[in-house]
């Protein structure tokens, strides 16, 4: 539900929309229906434990999942944002024969929260005698560390908490309404939710490529997950907001950085 509150300034063709609302995006496949929790997870050695509940982690056992994605096994995980915005915008222009509705608009973004759930999709055949020694296991948990790595919440949370300032146009004879113009950013910042799950994504593809699926070690663990959300690591994926992070990515201590990276990815191995 919006809680929507109007502010009308008299003289002024200004609009005021003070707002929160939620963007939910699912990927790389729609998460299952919950059941209860798999065996496994009350048998989780303290390694797993910690990001099973940091990432909201269930395992599930879905054969055709499994098949489809020509995988051993998969982790489908879910991004939401929530964030509460402000927004003021302008009429630039007011439509008439020659040109449409034109807005200035101006979104205060803040308190964005990071909520991300993932599941662990295995089929009927593994059943492993010690699962959580198991190879596979361990790389399905290298990609919800991947999803989880306090680096990326950082980055993420540099994405949304900000000013957003950008124009917009109507096409229609009716001056647009406010709700019109809180839809434009509605749509801004999905896409921006869509960035970041992109990012993740091709990351995960990123983990696949390197160990052929977990088949094989990684030639150097600590290399390859240091480099994932460095400037060079996010060029590689093509991450559109990139430059809005370079400074908060240069101004990290790359020993204090390591530690932190350590703690979350060499206690699997």
């Amino acid at each position: 539900m919006l809680d929507l509150n109007l502010i009308r300034i008299p003289g002024f063709s200004i609009g005021l929309v003070a707002l929160s609302f939620l963007f939910s995006q699912i990927f790389p496949v729609t998460l299952l229906a919950q059941h209860a929790p798999h065996p496994w997870i009350a048998d989780a050695p303290g390694e797993f434990v910690r990001l099973i509940g940091i990432g909201n982690v269930r395992i599930e056992v879905n054969d055709e999942v499994v098949k489809a994605s020509n995988k051993l096994a998969l982790t489908a995980f879910q991004l939401k944002v929530t964030y509460n915005t402000r927004i003021r915008y302008d009429w630039i222009s007011q439509g008439n024969q020659n040109q449409g509705w034109k807005a200035r608009i101006v979104a205060n973004v803040t308190k964005p929260r990071i909520h991300l759930e993932h599941q662990v999709i295995i089929p009927t055949i593994f059943q492993p005698m010690a699962p959580w020694e198991s190879e596979l296991m361990k790389h399905e948990f290298d990609h919800v560390a991947i999803s989880t790595d306090p680096r990326l919440l950082k980055i993420m949370e540099r994405v949304f908490k900000r000013k957003w300032v950008f124009t917009e146009e109507w096409d229609q004879p009716s001056r647009p309404t406010d709700a019109d113009v809180q839809s434009r950013v509605e749509q801004l910042l999905a896409g921006e939710v869509k960035n970041c799950e992109q990012l993740i994504q091709r990351q995960y593809d990123w983990l696949d490529l390197q160990s052929v699926s977990g088949s094989q070690s990684l030639e150097s663990r600590m290399s390859f997950f240091q480099e994932l959300y460095s400037f060079p690591g996010l060029e590689r994926c093509s991450f559109a907001r990139r430059d809005l992070v370079k400074e908060h990515l240069d101004r990290i201590s790359p020993s204090e950085s390591l530690k932190e990276l350590e703690r979350h990815y060499l206690s699997l191995r």
